[in-house]
C-alpha cells in the first residue's frame, strides 16, 4: 500500500469518526423532554430556588356579580417539583384578584398582592395564614343620587397592589401599587418599615438583585425601568425603553439588568450613563414574526429565551450565539368556529431542577427539562 493509499485511508476514518462521534453528540443535544405540567389552576409562580410553585385555582360559585355572572371562587395551591407534588391548597375568597406573588428566600412565607389593594401573607408549610398587610388607603369623595339630589360620601380606596418582592438575603418584603407608591416591610411581623419615594404608575413588574442591594420596578405603559438602592432607598438609575416593558431580571451578579420589550430584549449596565446607549444586544427568534415571551439568564454562560410560536433558545450571552434551540409542540383550540394554535405565554426557570416551566394561551402547561444543554455547555 502506497503513502497516498494510507493518507486516504486515515482521511476515510478520521471522516467516518467524526460523524459517528459528532451525530451521537449533537443527538444528545437534542434530547430535550417535554411533558404536560399536572397541576391545577394558572399563574404560576416559582420560590428563588426553583423548588416551589404556586398556582391560582378559580372555581365558579352560585352568587352573582353586578354584570349577573357568576362568582368566581379562588384557591391557592402549592407544589413541588420532580416529582411535582401537591403541597397544600389555601382558600383565597371571592373574586379575588391576584396581581403578584413571592416566596421568602427561605421557603417560609408566601405573600399575595391583589386588585382590591392589600397583601396577604401565608405559611409555605402548610398553607395558613399569617398576615395581612393594607400599604396604602386614602380617602375618595363619591356622589349618592337621592331624592334630594346628588349627596356626597367619603369612603376609602384601596389602590391595588401591582408587585410584592420578598428580599433573597433579608427579611425584607417590598410592596408597591398601582399609584406608585412604595413600601418595605419587615417579613417576619409585619411591621413598616419606610417609605420609598419616586415610584412608577400603571402596570408593573418588580424583582429584587440576587445581591439583595437593589429592587427594580418596570411600567409597561410608561416604557420606564427604575432601580432604588434598598438601603438608602433612592433610584440609583432609571431609562426609558422605546417600547412597553414587559419583564426584567438582574444578572448573576448584579451589574446588569436584562429588559423585555414587546420587540426586543435588552441589557442595560446599572450606574452607566446614559441609560438608552447601553441598550443592546438582541435575541431574535428564526422569523420577524416570532415574539419573545420570556428569558431566564442561567449564568454567565448560559440565557434561555422561549418565544410565543414554542421555539425555545439557549444562548452564549457574551458572544450573541445560538448554542441549541428546541421546537416546543403546542395545542390548537376553536375559536369561533376557527382553528386556531396556542402560544407561548411565558416561561420560568427552576435553578434547582434545570427545567422551564413553560405557561400557554391554551392548554395545560409544560415542563421542559434543559438539563442535558446545561451539562453539555459545562462539559464544553
Amino acid at each position: 500500500m502506497t503513502i497516498n493509499h494510507y493518507k486516504n485511508y486515515l482521511i476515510s476514518l478520521i471522516l467516518i469518526s467524526q460523524f459517528i462521534f459528532g451525530f451521537a453528540y449533537s443527538q444528545e443535544q437534542s434530547q430535550i423532554i417535554a411533558t404536560p405540567l399536572s397541576v391545577e389552576g394558572s399563574s404560576p409562580h416559582l420560590s428563588y430556588d426553583g423548588k416551589y410553585l404556586t398556582t391560582v385555582s378559580s372555581y365558579a360559585t352560585d352568587k352573582k356579580n353586578n354584570l349577573g355572572r357568576p362568582k368566581k371562587f379562588k384557591e391557592l395551591n402549592l407544589y413541588t417539583l420532580s416529582p411535582v407534588k401537591k403541597h397544600f391548597t389555601a382558600p383565597l375568597g371571592l373574586e379575588y384578584w391576584l396581581k403578584s406573588v413571592s416566596i421568602d428566600r427561605n421557603n417560609e412565607l408566601i405573600a399575595l398582592g391583589n386588585q382590591k389593594g392589600y397583601v396577604d401573607v401565608f405559611n409555605l408549610n402548610d398553607g395558613s395564614f399569617r398576615f395581612q398587610l393594607i400599604p396604602s388607603k386614602r380617602k375618595v369623595e363619591t356622589f349618592t343620587l337621592t331624592k334630594h339630589g346628588l349627596k356626597p360620601q367619603n369612603r376609602r380606596k384601596y389602590d391595588a397592589i401591582q408587585s410584592v418582592m420578598f428580599s433573597p438575603t433579608a427579611d425584607l418584603l417590598v410592596t408597591a401599587n398601582i399609584r406608585g407608591k412604595i413600601q418595605v416591610w419587615n417579613s417576619k411581623d409585619g411591621k413598616l418599615v419606610k417609605k420609598i419615594k419616586g415610584g412608577l404608575t400603571g402596570q408593573q413588574n418588580g424583582l429584587f438583585s440576587p445581591d439583595g442591594k437593589y429592587f427594580a420596578l418596570s411600567s409597561k405603559l410608561a416604557k420606564k425601568v427604575k432601580v432604588w438602592s434598598i438601603e438608602s432607598g433612592k433610584v440609583v438609575d432609571e431609562l426609558k425603553a422605546k417600547d412597553p416593558v414587559k419583564r426584567l431580571t438582574f444578572s448573576a451578579n448584579s451589574k446588569k439588568l436584562m429588559i423585555i420589550t414587546t420587540r426586543q430584549a435588552l441589557f442595560h449596565d446599572i450606574n452607566n450613563k446614559p441609560a438608552l446607549n447601553m441598550l443592546s444586544y438582541t435575541f431574535t427568534g428564526d422569523d420577524d414574526a416570532v415574539v419573545m415571551r420570556s428569558f431566564s439568564i442561567i449564568d454567565n454562560d448560559n440565557l434561555v429565551t422561549s418565544y410565543n410560536d414554542g421555539l425555545i433558545q439557549l444562548w452564549a450571552p457574551q458572544s450573541h450565539k445560538v448554542k441549541q434551540k428546541f421546537q416546543l409542540e403546542l395545542d390548537s383550540f376553536e375559536l369561533f368556529g376557527t382553528k386556531m394554535q396556542s402560544e407561548v405565554m411565558y416561561s420560568l426557570y427552576s435553578k434547582a431542577h434545570k427545567q422551564l416551566i413553560v405557561k400557554p394561551m391554551k392548554g395545560k402547561m409544560k415542563l421542559v427539562d434543559i438539563s442535558s444543554w446545561l451539562d453539555n455547555s459545562k462539559a464544553e
